[in-house]
């Protein structure tokens, strides 16, 4: 049985077993590096939200021998445990001075990700796009995001640069980096507070120049994920270019696709290229 297969029996089965009081049905969504992922969406008459509940893990569950009427039974109670008790207002977005303290940043590859960016407000950087984000946080659906879309844009009559500039504004207040050293390694993970999406930790104002400065030395900044990044201070200083530079360039970035390939979810890789931050020019680049 194929996961589509899998999604149409359960999306049967949960129908059967709510009634006709709730319309199931299953969709295939897009998630970063173009990865998709069925759901299982579970619309009520009463509620204007709808859970999405992805179906890859119950899938597995199923394939490893898991009864299908267990499957039913955990969709189902994922359900009632996060269905809002009431309606949602999520009208307020479509006003930018309501919510433009809690616009975030997020980065992802340009190229994996060319149909998620057709309608998304984005910013080249590097081989990458800066995304934007509307946090939130409910009492009924806890914390959450909301990606924005050009059509956004044009409702809040506000420019891309504006929003960037707001968006850099409240990464100072409310993100918090972390810089840790992992044990015997001169090799430092910065992200932010939450830990998640916290490789945009290096468009912060003055994120990699304090740690250069702090270091004394340029760094190589390594995508770990589109969670955090991975610094190393340069401490040898290799002439760009020089024999040397080349071995230790070409080790880093096979390590980064190494990882990419056997460590890190599909949809959360950011880059196989490796970065470098110049202190004097104060500037990132790809090596």
């Amino acid at each position: 049985m194929s996961v589509k297969e899998f999604a149409d029996k359960a999306r049967k089965a949960v129908q059967e077993v709510l009634g006709d009081e709730y319309f199931v049905d299953t969709g295939e969504n897009l998630k970063l590096n173009e990865t998709r992922l069925w759901s299982i969406n579970i619309h009520s008459k009463s509620r204007n939200i709808t859970p999405v509940i992805f179906l890859d893990s119950f899938y597995q569950e199923y394939e490893e021998g898991k009864s299908f009427g267990d499957i039913v039974n955990s969709i189902i109670s994922i359900y009632w445990e996060h269905v809002p008790k009431s309606d949602i207002d999520l009208s307020y977005i479509t006003e930018y001075e309501k919510v433009k303290d809690k616009i975030c940043l997020r980065l992802c590859n340009m190229e994996r990700n060319s149909e998620l960016l057709k309608d998304s407000v984005y910013i080249p950087f590097l081989d990458l796009a800066i995304l934007f984000y509307i946090s939130f946080e409910q009492c009924d659906m806890g914390k959450g995001m909301i990606r924005v879309r050009t059509e956004y844009l044009e409702k809040w009559d506000v420019s891309t640069e504006k929003l960037m500039k707001d968006a850099m504004e409240n990464s100072k207040k409310d993100v918090e980096l972390k810089v840790l050293q992992f044990w015997g390694y001169p090799m430092y993970v910065m992200s932010n507070k939450s830990l998640s999406g916290g490789a945009s930790s290096m468009l912060y104002p003055d994120a990699l120049e304090d740690f250069a400065d702090k270091n004394e030395a340029n760094v190589f900044v390594i995508p770990s994920s589109i969670h955090e990044i991975i610094l190393i201070p340069d401490k040898d200083n290799d002439e760009q270019g020089s024999e040397e530079w080349i071995r230790k360039t070409s080790e880093l970035r096979n390590i980064i696709c190494m990882v990419n390939r056997e460590e890190v979810s599909a949809d959360e890789v950011l880059s196989d290229n490796l970065y470098y931050f110049d202190r004097s020019q104060k500037k990132i680049k790809i090596v």
